[in-house]
């Protein structure tokens, strides 16, 4: 699944030069993820707590004055911790998901070389758990995300800054065990951004 992420990563990089005023930018950061409720038969049966782990971004946009339009695919992993009820020391279980998202960014422009927006996307996510003796099948379900952040501007093409993002999908089905669990994240990244 991980060369999903690359391929996408490559054909938004090669697309980004394509059109004037366009920008792309990169995100490196942590996922820390809620906890998450599983369920059985549509009914809650325990919870699971995740380690805060890696998580990633890539994204192609246009900038229009104080709004910013843009694809984005990211990648985030997280492993579990802790299943209530259950002793999962011996095992070795991620959940991991690739999401495709349109996003919308606010910029709040003013006098100083310092930017702070707000931003919202809606898409899709590729999730799905790796977990020994059991296959790892995959979901694709409905993703979403909304945050803030700061930039710096360096020079008229390029900006470096932090960001918040609350990320979202819809419930994950996961067949081998017959279980749903809920997914989501507050991420924090670093990143910069290439202006055309």
């Amino acid at each position: 699944m991980k060369k999903i992420f690359i391929v996408l990563c490559v054909l938004i990089l090669s697309s980004g030069t394509a059109f004037s005023g366009g920008y792309i930018s990169g995100n490196l950061g942590v996922a820390i993820p809620e906890s998450s409720d599983i369920t059985f038969a549509g009914e809650k049966v325990t919870n699971a707590e995740l380690n805060t782990d890696f998580a990633a971004s890539l994204a192609m946009g246009y900038e229009f004055d104080n709004m910013r339009l843009e694809t984005e695919v990211s990648y985030q992993q997280n492993e579990v911790e802790e299943i209530a009820q259950i002793n999962v020391e011996s095992f070795d279980i991620d959940t991991i998901s690739i999401s495709l998202l349109a996003n919308t960014y606010w910029d709040f422009k003013n006098s100083t070389d310092f930017t702070p927006y707000i931003s919202g996307g809606i898409g899709f996510a590729n999730v799905w758990l790796e977990a020994p003796d059991t296959s790892s099948e995959s979901d694709f379900v409905f993703a979403y995300q909304v945050g803030g952040g700061l930039d710096y501007a360096i020079n008229d093409n390029m900006n470096i800054g932090i960001k918040y993002r609350y990320f979202g999908t819809s419930d994950v089905e996961y067949e081998p065990l017959n279980i749903e669990y809920s997914n989501s994240s507050h991420n924090i990244y670093v990143g910069a951004r290439f202006n055309f």
